[in-house]
């Protein structure tokens, strides 16, 4: 093995904890500046980023925080180019201020440091840049494909593609490590890439033996698998 493939959110850190402070903080901006609730505004963005989800679906934009806050914007008959830009940016900052690393994260990327290592992952590469530097990564992880920047999200080949193109290798010389088991697992098998499952959540899937996936719930495990290979 002579690279690895990584995905970021929820595989090298708990996406959960930030999100809720991002977006609690931006919802009390939002009532705080407007007559409308915070439960109002809520219900907004959670109809909003549906709704971008669905007319974006397999794009980077998908994912845009500030097409939700705008969208929420309009959808309570409020003009959205103060209050949504403002709620973005504050949602960003304090999810930032939030991002801790999974334990045990520094050893295994100091592990594997003689290997090639490629981020890839579904966002727009502006805000994974920035989630790169608050985990210092950049020590470590010399490339990054994101799906703003392929054009599509995983499981696309395409998404891959780039990253192999990226690391110069094959798919036989590279590892995929990701949480989303459709996405990051399916997605890099059905190249014939190996796959190892960053399951710290404990779900179930249901899948052929023959996918040869291996399985991880911590990065010690995951730092024990990589070194079996």
């Amino acid at each position: 093995i002579k690279g690895l493939l990584i995905d970021l959110d929820h595989t090298l850190y708990d996406y959960e904890k930030p999100h809720a402070a991002g977006l609690s903080a931006a919802l009390h901006f939002l009532s705080t500046h407007s007559t409308i609730s915070r439960h109002q505004w809520k219900r907004a963005y959670d109809q909003a980023r549906a709704n971008v989800h669905r007319s974006l679906e397999g794009t980077a934009s998908s994912h845009n925080r500030l097409l939700y806050f705008q969208e929420a914007c309009e959808l309570l008959k409020v003009k959205p180019f103060h209050l949504a830009h403002d709620a973005y940016k504050l949602y960003w900052k304090i999810y930032i201020q939030h991002m801790r690393p999974f334990p045990g994260l520094d050893h295994f990327l100091k592990s594997v440091q003689s290997k090639k290592l490629c981020l890839i992952t579904d966002q727009t590469a502006d805000i994974q840049f920035q989630k790169v530097k608050k985990l210092k990564l950049d020590k470590y992880i010399q490339m990054m494909v994101t799906s703003e920047e392929a054009g599509i999200e995983k499981p696309h080949p395409k998404v891959f593609r780039l990253a192999l193109k990226k690391l110069n290798l094959k798919t036989h010389e590279v590892v995929m490590i990701g949480d989303d088991f459709k996405k990051d697992i399916l997605g890099a098998s059905r190249l014939g890439i190996q796959s190892i499952w960053f399951n710290a959540h404990k779900r179930r899937e249901k899948y052929l033996k023959r996918l040869n996936i291996i399985e991880c719930g911590s990065m010690r495990e995951l730092t024990q698998a990589i070194h079996k290979l």
